[in-house]
């Protein structure tokens, strides 16, 4: 899910307008009277890390050859940074690099963050954790927590673990649309939904049920609000619910890692009720009933956000 893409771009000032596609982002540059400004145009919902490195400047102020500036894109037209003249005998010319990380890669994530259970409340609880294909095919020992997974039956409700924002949405490729039998233990093609936290993670929620997501990508999702039904009818362990979660850590030895951090798979904190917490590992099997606890659907909610959840709550009762 998460890569980076190297690109470069060869800019003078007699060139502008000239752009570069990489992914979902765009970056272009125009000239604005002896100035030129630099963009980043992002058509998807994920953040996107960019990293421009000046291979050459002359006649511009404020930033150095050789010395990155990295930003972080969201959804829509972003201005990068303006490339100002320094003097009015010396035109500007420019060349640079760019690379493209999707996800905030200047953010460290929280691992030890307590999660909701995506089950409904009162329900029974059992996750049990995910390891590496090869582990499982090969039946070796796990080395690598890749996700959770949770029983559920299908047609359940999946409920966002943590409030963020829908990335990304794919509700027309459940393999339950193709085979019926319980036969399959992994499918290539699944039902997902992609939701983006405030500290830089990333939750994938896979096997939701054909046509069974409720949320599209730009919507903002409360932790404990609906986000569609599972499927997943197929599978020989019967129905459940994989999740995955990534996040940025300070620990990365990537030469192409920002500041030393790098995205990969964490084992999240789950909330078994409002006090106890469980953090599920190989061969163990949690269960408890499920609870959603208002202090942790309202943690990161905003005062008006807090107040208007309030008063829902309350014109339901």
């Amino acid at each position: 899910m998460f890569f980076k893409r190297l690109t470069s771009l060869v800019g003078m000032a007699l060139w502008a307008g000239l752009s570069l596609c990489a992914q979902d982002v765009r970056i272009s540059y125009e000239a604005v009277g002896k100035n030129y400004l630099l963009k980043a145009d992002n058509t998807s919902y994920y953040p996107y890390t960019i990293q421009i490195m000046f291979t050459k400047l002359t006649g511009a102020s404020a930033l150095s050859q050789g010395v990155p500036y990295i930003y972080v894109s969201g959804h829509g037209s972003n201005r990068l940074l303006t490339l100002k003249r320094e003097t009015e005998e010396v035109p500007i010319g420019f060349a640079y690099q760019t690379r493209i990380y999707k996800g905030n890669w200047k953010m460290d994530s929280d691992s030890s963050y307590v999660y909701l259970p995506p089950v409904a409340p009162g329900k029974e609880v059992y996750v049990r954790t995910l390891t590496a294909l090869e582990d499982f095919f090969r039946k070796k020992k796990p080395t690598k927590v890749t996700g959770l997974a949770f029983r559920m039956n299908e047609g359940d409700t999946v409920y966002a673990m943590r409030g963020g924002l829908v990335c990304e949405v794919c509700q027309h490729q459940a393999s339950d649309a193709l085979q019926k039998e319980k036969t399959k233990i992994y499918a290539r093609t699944e039902n997902y939904v992609v939701v983006y936290h405030k500290d830089g993670s990333f939750a994938t929620y896979k096997l939701f049920k054909e046509n069974g997501v409720f949320v599209k990508p730009g919507d903002k999702v409360e932790a404990g609000m609906p986000l569609g039904v599972i499927g997943a009818g197929n599978y020989r362990q019967g129905s459940h619910l994989r999740v995955q979660m990534s996040g940025c850590f300070r620990d990365s030895d990537k030469e192409y890692a920002i500041e030393g951090r790098g995205y990969h798979s964490f084992v999240p904190v789950l909330a078994t009720d409002e006090k106890k917490t469980c953090k599920p590992y190989p061969g163990t099997v949690p269960v408890f009933t499920a609870q959603h606890p208002q202090s942790l659907i309202m943690k990161e909610m905003t005062r008006r956000e807090k107040q208007q959840y309030l008063k829902n709550l309350k014109g339901k009762r």
